[in-house]
């Protein structure tokens, strides 16, 4: 019982830090789109979406982490969303600064960040550690391949590519001649 209520707790907070995280993000957006675009409404809501996109999706994943789901999708929907809002924020950003650059861009990452972990901390415990085990890993695992990938793929791009040829052939094999007749109502003989 402790346990939900620690949760419910966690859950709370998580939409306190989206607000007040969501507002600075707001901001930060605001301003520059209004900056491009010299339209009000238009900057407010396009403001609006990354980061609202964010919180939706962090509710989709808390709900399916309840229902001991691993709401994979979600969670990397909410990844997708902070790395846009930070990257919008970071236009914003006065680039020679790091101080800047980290101000502008934390608080995007910041929900991500507690939303995920809130999601597979529900998850483990709707599961229970033991049903969980493996299974369970934050989508940014998934953001740091592809960025290791990338990395791979502009130190080493003939090998990397050939590599993943090989992969997508070998996920992907071709049924055999016979059930591709069967298949289609004519038999090869």
């Amino acid at each position: 019982m402790l346990s939900t209520g620690l949760l419910a707790g966690a859950c709370v907070l998580l939409a306190g830090l989206a607000v007040t995280m969501g507002v600075v993000s707001w901001h930060a957006q605001y301003v520059f789109v209004l900056a491009a675009k010299h339209q009000r409404l238009a900057a407010a809501l396009e403001a609006l979406g990354l980061d609202t996109g964010a919180v939706i999706f962090a509710v989709l994943g808390i709900a399916l982490a309840r229902l001991g789901r691993r709401a994979v999708i979600e969670r990397a929907l909410v990844c997708a969303c902070a790395a846009g809002s930070g990257g919008m924020n970071l236009l914003g950003a006065d680039l020679g600064s790091p101080r800047s650059v980290a101000v502008f861009v934390m608080p995007p990452l910041l929900f991500a960040a507690g939303s995920d972990r809130l999601i597979a901390v529900i998850r483990r415990a709707a599961l229970g550690p033991a049903e969980d085990g493996q299974a369970q890993r934050s989508a940014w695992r998934l953001a740091a391949l592809a960025l290791l990938y990338l990395l791979r793929l502009a130190a080493a791009p003939p090998s990397t590519m050939v590599g993943v040829r090989r992969a997508l052939l070998n996920a992907t094999p071709l049924p055999p001649l016979a059930e591709i007749g069967r298949a289609s109502g004519r038999e090869r003989v």
